[in-house]
């Protein structure tokens, strides 16, 4: 019965303090989505290129 309430006593106030205000906020600036854009860009040309390669490689 301790142990109940001891895990109780620790779970509750994690997960009160875990639960703030219900208003959600953008982690991502604009500088950091042209940033992202760009690496994703990035990616897609090397993928384009890795499956060139391949197809030569054939």
């Amino acid at each position: 019965m301790r142990r109940i309430f001891a895990l109780l006593f620790l779970i509750v106030p994690a997960l009160l303090i875990g639960c703030g205000s219900g208003e959600s906020e953008a982690v991502v600036d604009s500088g950091d989505a042209d940033a992202i854009a760009e690496y994703e860009q990035m990616i897609a040309d090397e993928e384009k290129a890795a499956s060139k390669a391949m197809e030569g490689a054939q």
